[in-house]
């Protein structure tokens, strides 16, 4: 997503986004301005699988941290990057859909 930086820019950007995203601080949105995720990963073709093994990974990754994550909030987050996962593949629907056949309203 970030390919312009390195890989531990890309590491603090997601953290700063998961700890905004679950109510914490603005620094990735005060770092980075307003990103619209499906906008962001619309130049790649993102399938229902590559969703899963995606929140399989970040599953794995949360459960090797060392953090004081209870497991409801541990389901919250996965539930919650498995929701964005879904919203990019719909997003890419529609906007294939927009191309073929116009605005629908």
């Amino acid at each position: 997503m970030f390919r312009e930086e390195s890989l531990e820019y890309t590491m603090k950007a997601f953290a700063d986004f998961l700890y905004q995203r679950c109510g914490g601080g603005s620094q990735f949105t005060d770092r980075r301005g307003f990103i619209s995720i499906s906008e962001l990963h619309s130049q790649y073709e993102i399938s229902v699988e590559m969703v899963e093994k995606w929140c399989d990974v970040m599953e794995e990754a949360m459960y090797r941290m060392k953090s004081d994550f209870n497991e409801d909030h541990r389901q919250q987050i996965l539930d919650y990057l498995r929701y964005q996962g879904y919203e990019i593949i719909v997003w890419a629907k529609y906007k294939k859909l927009l191309k073929k056949r116009g605005p629908l309203f």
